[in-house]
């Protein structure tokens, strides 16, 4: 919320739509629940919409609500604005993704990734950014990890200016979503004319959930 006027104002919190999820404002540190936000003049403040998923959502299912924002110093200053919450819920096989939808696809993050159409099937895929800066990432849904599960992708180096121990692909897997353990790296030494298909055996995470992403350097 940001105050733009010389003199400190407080502001009334309201949700007001017709989610059917549960709703709570907090503060900016997320620990004291709120219905009103002092600000100073001439400064802003941040506060926190905290959205509990039902237990029994599935992938893709979302919900809207709206909240109200008005000053107390003067009524006609007021803005709407509607949240709308998708959850991200573990997956489990069999599941394929091939990047002809939405993009990022249902669940999934993606930081300077983009949809290409060099696909090796269908139309579309999923291609780091060409010379991008810092690192890119593309992470997919959690996976509730089952007995006999492995995960497979087809990838291709495109960059022509590739060298050898620079501009990688890490495939990396997670069990918190924080920690990342490096599975193997996707590179080649020289500009590739052809898909590869990759397959991992999942057996030492049955019974967890992981996270899996693809870290481009």
């Amino acid at each position: 919320v940001e105050n733009t006027g010389s003199s400190a104002d407080t502001y009334d919190l309201s949700i007001t739509g017709d989610g059917s999820w549960t709703y709570q404002l907090f503060e900016e540190t997320g620990t004291t629940e709120i219905t009103t936000l002092a600000v100073d003049g001439s400064s802003s403040k941040d506060f926190i919409v905290r959205v509990d998923v039902p237990s029994d959502a599935i992938l893709g299912d979302s919900d809207t609500e709206n909240i109200v924002v008005t000053s107390q110093g003067d009524g006609n200053y007021t803005e709407n604005f509607n949240i709308t919450t998708t959850a991200i819920t573990p997956i489990t096989a069999p599941y394929t993704e091939g990047f002809e939808t939405s993009w990022p696809p249902i669940g999934w993050s993606a930081d300077t990734w983009i949809k290409g159409n060099e696909a090796h099937s269908g139309s579309s895929c999923a291609k780091a950014i060409y010379n991008h800066a810092g690192t890119a990432y593309l992470e997919m849904p959690p996976i509730e990890v089952e007995a006999g599960n492995v995960i497979s992708f087809w990838w291709k180096d495109d960059d022509i200016s590739k060298t050898n121990g620079h501009d990688y692909t890490y495939f990396e897997i997670s069990v918190d979503g924080d920690n990342w353990s490096t599975i193997d790296s996707i590179g080649d030494g020289a500009q590739m004319g052809f898909y590869e298909q990759v397959m991992f055996d999942l057996e030492s995470y049955v019974g967890e959930t992981i996270y899996v992403r693809w870290r481009d350097t």
